[in-house]
Protein backbone atom coordinates (compact mmCIF):
# COMPACT_ATOMS: atom_id res chain seq x y z
CA UNK A 1 0.00 0.00 0.00
CA UNK A 2 1.77 3.46 -0.86
CA UNK A 3 1.41 5.86 1.86
CA UNK A 4 0.36 9.85 0.36
CA UNK A 5 2.53 12.53 0.83
CA UNK A 6 -0.18 13.91 3.31
CA UNK A 7 -0.14 10.89 5.42
CA UNK A 8 3.93 11.17 6.12
CA UNK A 9 3.59 14.62 6.96
CA UNK A 10 1.18 13.74 9.44
CA UNK A 11 3.18 11.30 11.06
CA UNK A 12 6.06 13.36 11.64
CA UNK A 13 4.19 15.71 13.09
CA UNK A 14 2.45 13.49 15.64
CA UNK A 15 5.82 12.69 17.53
CA UNK A 16 6.50 16.85 18.55
CA UNK A 17 2.69 16.74 19.08
CA UNK A 18 2.33 13.71 21.45
CA UNK A 19 5.85 15.05 23.47
CA UNK A 20 3.82 18.66 24.19
CA UNK A 21 1.26 16.50 26.01
CA UNK A 22 4.32 15.22 28.36
CA UNK A 23 5.35 18.85 28.32
CA UNK A 24 2.49 20.40 29.51
CA UNK A 25 2.14 18.00 32.11
CA UNK A 26 5.45 18.47 33.78
CA UNK A 27 4.95 22.73 33.73
CA UNK A 28 1.91 22.00 36.24
CA UNK A 29 4.07 18.95 37.53
CA UNK A 30 5.38 21.36 40.50
CA UNK A 31 2.34 22.41 41.79
CA UNK A 32 1.08 18.92 42.51
CA UNK A 33 3.95 17.81 44.23
CA UNK A 34 4.10 21.15 46.58
CA UNK A 35 0.65 20.17 47.57
CA UNK A 36 0.72 16.86 48.17
CA UNK A 37 3.74 16.86 50.18
CA UNK A 38 2.90 19.84 52.10
CA UNK A 39 0.18 17.04 53.53
CA UNK A 40 2.55 15.29 55.32
CA UNK A 41 1.55 11.47 53.77
CA UNK A 42 5.21 10.93 52.98
CA UNK A 43 8.21 10.21 54.43
CA UNK A 44 10.03 13.23 52.40
CA UNK A 45 10.11 16.27 54.46
CA UNK A 46 10.14 19.49 52.35
CA UNK A 47 11.19 22.62 54.64
CA UNK A 48 10.23 26.32 52.66
CA UNK A 49 13.12 26.65 50.55
CA UNK A 50 13.28 23.09 49.24
CA UNK A 51 9.26 23.73 48.50
CA UNK A 52 10.87 27.14 46.41
CA UNK A 53 13.44 24.95 44.32
CA UNK A 54 10.54 22.80 43.77
CA UNK A 55 8.72 25.45 42.09
CA UNK A 56 11.65 27.68 40.15
CA UNK A 57 14.03 25.07 39.54
CA UNK A 58 12.24 24.13 36.05
CA UNK A 59 13.08 27.83 34.24
CA UNK A 60 16.45 27.67 35.51
CA UNK A 61 17.16 24.18 34.48
CA UNK A 62 16.52 25.05 30.85
CA UNK A 63 19.29 27.80 30.53
CA UNK A 64 21.90 25.03 29.00
CA UNK A 65 18.92 24.48 26.31
CA UNK A 66 20.53 27.29 24.13
CA UNK A 67 23.28 25.33 23.14
CA UNK A 68 20.48 22.70 21.41
CA UNK A 69 20.36 24.90 17.90
CA UNK A 70 24.17 24.41 17.99
CA UNK A 71 23.98 20.70 18.61
CA UNK A 72 20.95 20.52 15.77
CA UNK A 73 23.24 22.06 13.43
CA UNK A 74 26.33 19.13 14.56
CA UNK A 75 24.34 15.98 14.62
CA UNK A 76 20.42 16.72 13.22
CA UNK A 77 17.15 17.24 14.28
CA UNK A 78 16.65 13.82 14.95
CA UNK A 79 18.65 13.18 17.26
CA UNK A 80 17.83 16.32 18.94
CA UNK A 81 14.76 15.51 19.63
CA UNK A 82 15.51 11.68 20.69
CA UNK A 83 17.71 13.58 23.37
CA UNK A 84 15.16 15.91 24.79
CA UNK A 85 12.72 13.41 24.79
CA UNK A 86 15.54 11.39 26.71
CA UNK A 87 15.83 14.16 29.16
CA UNK A 88 12.36 14.41 29.90
CA UNK A 89 12.13 10.70 30.16
CA UNK A 90 14.91 10.41 33.08
CA UNK A 91 12.47 13.29 34.98
CA UNK A 92 9.76 11.26 34.98
CA UNK A 93 11.57 8.15 35.84
CA UNK A 94 13.14 9.95 38.62
CA UNK A 95 10.08 11.57 39.78
CA UNK A 96 8.63 7.99 39.96
CA UNK A 97 11.26 6.44 42.30
CA UNK A 98 11.94 9.62 44.56
CA UNK A 99 12.77 9.10 47.98
CA UNK A 100 13.87 12.03 49.00
CA UNK A 101 13.86 15.87 48.03
CA UNK A 102 17.31 15.65 45.88
CA UNK A 103 16.13 13.07 43.69
CA UNK A 104 12.70 15.33 43.45
CA UNK A 105 15.04 18.06 42.41
CA UNK A 106 17.27 16.44 39.81
CA UNK A 107 13.80 15.08 38.16
CA UNK A 108 12.74 18.71 38.01
CA UNK A 109 16.14 19.92 36.27
CA UNK A 110 15.82 17.43 33.81
CA UNK A 111 12.11 18.49 33.08
CA UNK A 112 13.16 21.78 32.56
CA UNK A 113 16.04 21.10 30.12
CA UNK A 114 13.99 18.48 28.06
CA UNK A 115 11.26 20.82 27.58
CA UNK A 116 13.13 23.78 26.65
CA UNK A 117 15.27 21.49 24.33
CA UNK A 118 11.87 20.04 22.64
CA UNK A 119 10.17 23.54 22.02
CA UNK A 120 13.16 24.35 20.63
CA UNK A 121 13.90 21.58 18.23
CA UNK A 122 9.74 21.69 17.69
CA UNK A 123 9.93 24.99 15.95
CA UNK A 124 12.87 24.57 14.08
CA UNK A 125 11.40 21.19 12.52
CA UNK A 126 8.35 23.50 11.25
CA UNK A 127 9.99 23.62 7.63
CA UNK A 128 6.71 21.54 5.67
CA UNK A 129 4.63 23.26 4.61
CA UNK A 130 2.00 21.28 5.77
CA UNK A 131 3.61 21.34 8.94
CA UNK A 132 3.14 25.09 9.43
CA UNK A 133 -0.22 24.82 7.51
CA UNK A 134 -1.42 22.24 10.55
CA UNK A 135 0.10 25.03 13.34
CA UNK A 136 -1.92 27.82 11.51
CA UNK A 137 -4.77 25.64 11.59
CA UNK A 138 -4.88 24.22 15.12
CA UNK A 139 -6.06 27.67 16.13
CA UNK A 140 -9.35 27.78 14.66
CA UNK A 141 -9.58 24.24 15.45
CA UNK A 142 -8.81 24.64 19.03
CA UNK A 143 -10.97 27.45 19.26
CA UNK A 144 -13.58 25.18 17.58
CA UNK A 145 -13.94 23.32 20.90
CA UNK A 146 -14.46 26.30 22.86
CA UNK A 147 -17.22 27.31 20.33
CA UNK A 148 -19.14 24.34 20.12
CA UNK A 149 -18.90 24.15 24.18
CA UNK A 150 -20.35 27.43 24.33
CA UNK A 151 -23.58 26.53 22.34
CA UNK A 152 -24.19 23.58 24.58
CA UNK A 153 -23.14 25.98 27.84
CA UNK A 154 -27.02 27.32 28.04
CA UNK A 155 -28.31 23.85 28.69
CA UNK A 156 -26.56 23.04 31.31
CA UNK A 157 -26.66 26.70 33.30
CA UNK A 158 -30.59 26.08 32.59
CA UNK A 159 -30.14 22.72 34.81
CA UNK A 160 -28.28 23.66 37.01
CA UNK A 161 -29.74 26.61 37.73
CA UNK A 162 -32.88 25.23 38.29
CA UNK A 163 -32.11 23.25 41.03
CA UNK A 164 -32.12 26.12 43.36
CA UNK A 165 -28.58 25.19 44.99
CA UNK A 166 -27.24 28.86 43.74
CA UNK A 167 -27.81 31.69 45.15
CA UNK A 168 -28.70 32.85 41.67
CA UNK A 169 -32.73 33.09 41.19
CA UNK A 170 -33.54 31.52 37.87
CA UNK A 171 -37.38 32.24 36.50
CA UNK A 172 -39.30 31.17 33.70
CA UNK A 173 -38.22 34.89 31.88
CA UNK A 174 -34.57 34.23 32.33
CA UNK A 175 -34.60 31.20 31.43
CA UNK A 176 -35.87 32.27 27.86
CA UNK A 177 -33.01 34.82 27.48
CA UNK A 178 -30.16 32.57 28.50
CA UNK A 179 -31.15 30.42 25.76
CA UNK A 180 -32.46 32.80 23.22
CA UNK A 181 -29.82 35.55 23.73
CA UNK A 182 -26.87 33.39 22.19
CA UNK A 183 -28.48 34.50 18.43
CA UNK A 184 -29.57 37.83 19.44
CA UNK A 185 -26.10 39.08 20.24
CA UNK A 186 -24.30 37.45 17.34
CA UNK A 187 -25.87 40.61 14.68
CA UNK A 188 -23.30 42.71 15.12
CA UNK A 189 -21.02 39.92 13.69
CA UNK A 190 -21.91 41.11 9.88
CA UNK A 191 -19.69 43.70 10.85
CA UNK A 192 -16.98 41.57 10.82
CA UNK A 193 -15.85 40.75 7.19
CA UNK A 194 -15.69 44.93 6.94
CA UNK A 195 -13.40 44.87 10.25
CA UNK A 196 -11.08 41.66 8.69
CA UNK A 197 -10.45 44.25 4.99
CA UNK A 198 -9.22 46.96 7.53
CA UNK A 199 -7.00 45.25 10.11
CA UNK A 200 -6.48 41.54 8.67
CA UNK A 201 -7.06 38.45 9.36
CA UNK A 202 -5.11 37.74 12.06
CA UNK A 203 -6.38 40.76 14.56
CA UNK A 204 -10.02 40.00 13.38
CA UNK A 205 -9.26 36.18 15.04
CA UNK A 206 -7.53 37.43 17.96
CA UNK A 207 -10.53 39.99 18.31
CA UNK A 208 -12.87 37.07 17.95
CA UNK A 209 -11.29 35.13 20.96
CA UNK A 210 -11.10 37.75 23.37
CA UNK A 211 -15.19 37.89 22.93
CA UNK A 212 -15.51 34.47 23.88
CA UNK A 213 -13.01 34.22 26.72
CA UNK A 214 -14.46 37.95 27.97
CA UNK A 215 -17.61 35.86 27.86
CA UNK A 216 -16.25 32.44 29.93
CA UNK A 217 -14.52 34.79 32.45
CA UNK A 218 -17.75 36.38 33.17
CA UNK A 219 -19.85 32.90 33.86
CA UNK A 220 -16.83 31.65 36.23
CA UNK A 221 -17.57 35.04 37.99
CA UNK A 222 -21.54 35.71 37.91
CA UNK A 223 -23.22 36.09 40.49
CA UNK A 224 -26.45 37.43 39.31
CA UNK A 225 -28.69 36.26 36.04
CA UNK A 226 -27.65 40.32 35.20
CA UNK A 227 -23.82 39.10 34.64
CA UNK A 228 -24.86 35.65 33.01
CA UNK A 229 -26.71 37.63 30.55
CA UNK A 230 -23.54 39.81 29.61
CA UNK A 231 -21.46 36.57 29.26
CA UNK A 232 -23.95 35.00 27.15
CA UNK A 233 -24.07 37.88 24.83
CA UNK A 234 -20.63 37.74 24.38
CA UNK A 235 -20.57 34.17 23.98
CA UNK A 236 -22.89 34.60 20.71
CA UNK A 237 -20.59 37.33 19.44
CA UNK A 238 -17.60 35.64 19.67
CA UNK A 239 -18.94 32.21 18.58
CA UNK A 240 -20.15 33.59 15.26
CA UNK A 241 -17.09 35.67 14.89
CA UNK A 242 -14.75 32.73 15.17
CA UNK A 243 -16.90 31.09 12.10
CA UNK A 244 -16.57 33.32 10.41
CA UNK A 245 -12.91 34.77 10.80
CA UNK A 246 -11.98 30.63 10.56
CA UNK A 247 -13.50 30.03 7.51
CA UNK A 248 -11.88 32.95 5.77
CA UNK A 249 -8.19 32.35 7.19
CA UNK A 250 -8.73 28.81 6.23
CA UNK A 251 -9.33 28.70 2.87
CA UNK A 252 -6.76 31.85 2.13
CA UNK A 253 -3.13 30.29 4.27
CA UNK A 254 -4.28 26.32 3.84
CA UNK A 255 -2.99 23.78 0.10
CA UNK A 256 -6.43 23.60 -1.95
CA UNK A 257 -5.78 20.02 -1.36
CA UNK A 258 -6.04 19.88 2.33
CA UNK A 259 -8.90 22.84 3.11
CA UNK A 260 -11.54 20.47 2.88
CA UNK A 261 -9.96 18.38 5.28
CA UNK A 262 -9.21 20.92 7.66
CA UNK A 263 -12.67 22.20 7.36
CA UNK A 264 -14.09 19.11 8.71
CA UNK A 265 -11.64 19.33 11.38
CA UNK A 266 -13.40 22.54 12.22
CA UNK A 267 -17.16 20.96 12.72
CA UNK A 268 -15.58 17.74 14.70
CA UNK A 269 -13.70 19.87 17.57
CA UNK A 270 -16.85 21.76 17.36
CA UNK A 271 -19.28 18.93 17.76
CA UNK A 272 -16.58 17.44 20.58
CA UNK A 273 -16.75 20.94 22.32
CA UNK A 274 -20.67 20.82 22.52
CA UNK A 275 -20.59 16.53 23.67
CA UNK A 276 -17.93 17.53 26.43
CA UNK A 277 -19.44 20.48 27.72
CA UNK A 278 -22.75 17.99 28.28
CA UNK A 279 -21.05 15.55 29.82
CA UNK A 280 -19.12 17.70 32.39
CA UNK A 281 -22.81 19.40 33.37
CA UNK A 282 -23.87 16.63 34.92
CA UNK A 283 -20.77 15.60 36.98
CA UNK A 284 -18.99 19.19 38.06
CA UNK A 285 -20.49 22.91 38.87
CA UNK A 286 -21.24 24.81 35.42
CA UNK A 287 -18.67 27.73 36.68
CA UNK A 288 -16.12 24.84 36.86
CA UNK A 289 -17.29 24.23 33.34
CA UNK A 290 -16.51 27.67 32.09
CA UNK A 291 -12.75 27.49 33.29
CA UNK A 292 -12.38 24.23 31.74
CA UNK A 293 -13.27 25.69 28.20
CA UNK A 294 -11.81 28.52 28.39
CA UNK A 295 -8.50 26.96 28.76
CA UNK A 296 -9.21 25.88 24.22
CA UNK A 297 -9.20 29.38 23.64
CA UNK A 298 -6.22 30.71 25.41
CA UNK A 299 -4.36 27.90 23.71
CA UNK A 300 -5.89 29.45 20.12
CA UNK A 301 -5.09 32.97 21.15
CA UNK A 302 -1.40 32.29 22.28
CA UNK A 303 -0.83 30.36 18.87
CA UNK A 304 -2.04 32.85 16.77
CA UNK A 305 0.02 35.47 18.46
CA UNK A 306 2.95 33.44 17.90
CA UNK A 307 2.66 31.71 14.95
CA UNK A 308 -0.10 33.13 12.49
CA UNK A 309 1.32 34.65 9.49
CA UNK A 310 -0.98 37.67 8.23
CA UNK A 311 -3.34 36.42 5.27
CA UNK A 312 -1.28 36.84 1.62
CA UNK A 313 -4.55 37.63 0.15
CA UNK A 314 -4.78 40.51 2.62
CA UNK A 315 -1.71 41.81 2.34
CA UNK A 316 -1.80 42.09 -1.35
CA UNK A 317 -5.49 43.44 -1.30
CA UNK A 318 -3.17 46.27 0.87
CA UNK A 319 -0.49 46.56 -1.72
CA UNK A 320 2.10 45.01 0.67
CA UNK A 321 3.67 42.78 -1.60
CA UNK A 322 7.08 41.92 -0.09
CA UNK A 323 5.14 41.27 3.42
CA UNK A 324 2.70 38.93 1.18
CA UNK A 325 5.76 37.53 -0.57
CA UNK A 326 7.15 36.32 3.13
CA UNK A 327 4.07 34.99 4.26
CA UNK A 328 3.06 32.61 0.88
CA UNK A 329 6.77 31.23 1.35
CA UNK A 330 6.64 30.74 4.53
CA UNK A 331 3.13 29.09 4.31
CA UNK A 332 3.22 27.17 1.30
CA UNK A 333 6.85 26.95 -0.54
CA UNK A 334 7.41 22.99 -2.06
CA UNK A 335 10.10 21.55 -3.12
CA UNK A 336 8.65 19.30 -6.09
CA UNK A 337 8.19 20.65 -9.59
CA UNK A 338 4.39 19.37 -9.62
CA UNK A 339 3.98 21.47 -6.08
CA UNK A 340 5.59 24.40 -7.66
CA UNK A 341 3.60 24.50 -10.78
CA UNK A 342 0.17 24.31 -8.28
CA UNK A 343 1.46 27.23 -6.44
CA UNK A 344 1.55 29.54 -9.44
CA UNK A 345 -1.98 28.46 -10.59
CA UNK A 346 -2.89 29.44 -7.34
CA UNK A 347 -1.26 32.68 -7.33
CA UNK A 348 -2.85 33.66 -10.65
CA UNK A 349 -6.29 32.75 -9.12
CA UNK A 350 -5.81 35.01 -6.42
CA UNK A 351 -4.50 38.04 -8.41
CA UNK A 352 -7.38 37.03 -10.78
CA UNK A 353 -9.94 36.99 -7.77
CA UNK A 354 -8.35 40.38 -6.50
CA UNK A 355 -9.15 42.02 -10.25
CA UNK A 356 -12.70 40.63 -10.14
CA UNK A 357 -13.61 42.47 -7.19
CA UNK A 358 -11.69 45.56 -8.20
CA UNK A 359 -14.19 45.31 -11.73
CA UNK A 360 -17.09 45.10 -9.06
CA UNK A 361 -15.86 47.43 -6.57
CA UNK A 362 -15.73 50.08 -9.90
CA UNK A 363 -18.70 49.30 -11.46
CA UNK A 364 -20.65 49.56 -8.17
CA UNK A 365 -18.85 52.66 -6.89
CA UNK A 366 -17.29 54.88 -9.85
CA UNK A 367 -15.08 57.37 -9.46
CA UNK A 368 -17.20 61.06 -9.33
CA UNK A 369 -14.76 62.87 -11.98
CA UNK A 370 -14.31 61.71 -15.47
CA UNK A 371 -16.65 58.45 -14.43
CA UNK A 372 -13.47 56.44 -14.02
CA UNK A 373 -12.99 52.74 -13.90
CA UNK A 374 -9.52 51.86 -13.18
CA UNK A 375 -8.62 48.35 -11.66
CA UNK A 376 -7.66 48.75 -8.09
CA UNK A 377 -4.08 48.08 -7.59
CA UNK A 378 -3.31 48.17 -10.98
CA UNK A 379 0.29 49.23 -11.59
CA UNK A 380 1.98 49.82 -15.08
CA UNK A 381 3.44 53.54 -14.90
CA UNK A 382 3.19 55.64 -18.01
CA UNK A 383 4.67 59.18 -18.30
CA UNK A 384 2.54 61.48 -19.63
CA UNK A 385 3.02 64.46 -21.60
CA UNK A 386 2.71 66.60 -18.89
CA UNK A 387 5.86 64.79 -17.79
CA UNK A 388 4.24 63.10 -14.82
CA UNK A 389 4.75 59.49 -13.70
CA UNK A 390 1.04 57.84 -13.30
CA UNK A 391 0.47 54.35 -12.12
CA UNK A 392 -1.34 53.66 -15.59
CA UNK A 393 -2.94 55.22 -18.63
CA UNK A 394 -6.43 54.50 -17.11
CA UNK A 395 -5.36 56.86 -13.91
CA UNK A 396 -3.67 59.35 -15.71
CA UNK A 397 -7.07 59.69 -18.44
CA UNK A 398 -8.85 60.04 -15.28
CA UNK A 399 -6.79 62.44 -13.34
CA UNK A 400 -5.97 64.45 -16.03
CA UNK A 401 -8.27 64.22 -19.49
CA UNK A 402 -5.88 66.67 -21.55
CA UNK A 403 -2.50 64.23 -21.00
CA UNK A 404 -1.34 61.68 -23.11
CA UNK A 405 0.77 58.98 -22.88
CA UNK A 406 4.67 59.89 -24.36
CA UNK A 407 6.56 56.63 -22.67
CA UNK A 408 4.96 53.45 -21.39
CA UNK A 409 7.80 53.50 -18.49
CA UNK A 410 7.96 56.13 -15.68
CA UNK A 411 9.31 59.32 -16.74
CA UNK A 412 12.84 59.11 -15.12
CA UNK A 413 13.46 55.94 -17.85
CA UNK A 414 11.99 57.82 -20.46
CA UNK A 415 14.48 61.13 -19.86
CA UNK A 416 17.79 58.24 -19.21
CA UNK A 417 16.77 56.95 -22.66
CA UNK A 418 16.51 59.48 -24.50
CA UNK A 419 19.60 61.05 -22.95
CA UNK A 420 21.47 57.57 -24.38
CA UNK A 421 20.80 58.14 -27.73
CA UNK A 422 23.28 59.64 -30.72
CA UNK A 423 19.92 61.97 -31.47
CA UNK A 424 19.70 64.11 -28.08
CA UNK A 425 19.88 67.49 -29.27
CA UNK A 426 19.53 69.91 -25.45
CA UNK A 427 16.86 72.81 -26.15
CA UNK A 428 14.80 74.69 -24.30
CA UNK A 429 11.60 73.35 -23.54
CA UNK A 430 8.73 73.95 -25.82
CA UNK A 431 5.59 75.51 -25.36
CA UNK A 432 2.18 74.23 -25.76
CA UNK A 433 1.47 74.41 -29.89
CA UNK A 434 5.29 74.19 -31.14
CA UNK A 435 6.33 71.42 -32.83
CA UNK A 436 10.17 70.85 -33.66
CA UNK A 437 9.86 67.23 -35.33
CA UNK A 438 14.09 67.03 -36.11
CA UNK A 439 14.70 67.60 -32.08
CA UNK A 440 13.87 65.57 -29.34
CA UNK A 441 12.77 68.00 -26.68
CA UNK A 442 13.73 67.67 -22.82
CA UNK A 443 12.90 69.61 -20.08
CA UNK A 444 15.92 71.80 -18.91
CA UNK A 445 13.96 74.16 -16.65
CA UNK A 446 11.40 72.88 -13.98
CA UNK A 447 9.53 76.15 -14.30
CA UNK A 448 7.86 75.40 -17.90
CA UNK A 449 5.87 71.97 -17.19
CA UNK A 450 3.99 72.26 -20.45
CA UNK A 451 6.37 69.86 -22.50
CA UNK A 452 4.71 68.46 -25.90
CA UNK A 453 6.91 66.28 -27.51
CA UNK A 454 6.72 64.83 -31.35
CA UNK A 455 4.28 61.78 -31.19
CA UNK A 456 5.77 60.62 -34.57
CA UNK A 457 9.63 60.86 -32.91
CA UNK A 458 7.55 58.83 -29.82
CA UNK A 459 6.98 55.98 -32.17
CA UNK A 460 10.51 56.14 -34.09
CA UNK A 461 12.14 55.65 -30.65
CA UNK A 462 9.55 53.14 -29.55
Amino acid sequence: MTVTPIVKQLLVATSPQLAAISVGGLIGYPNVLIQQLRTNGTSIELDLNTLSWIGSIHGLAGIPAIVMPTFMQWKGRKLAFLLSCLFITIGWSLSYVATSAATILISESFHGLGSNSILIVLYSKMTSPLIRQVFVVASPVIAAMSVGGLLGYPNVLIQQLQRNDTTITLDLDSSSWIGSIHGLAGIPTILMPTLMQWKGRKTAFLISCTFVMIGWLLAYLASSITTILISESFHGLGCNSILTVSTCSVSEMTDPGYRSVFGVMYFILLATGLAVVEVLGQFVHWKTVALVMLIPNILAFLNVCFVWPESPSWLALKKRYEECERSFKWLRVYKSRIEQENLKSEIKMILVVLVSLAVVSNALYPSPTNNCRCMAGEYDPVCGSDYQTYPSECLMRCKSPGVYVIWNKNCDDYLKYIMSTNEYQPTYPVYPGQEEPNLIVTPIRPSYPSIKVTPLLISKQN
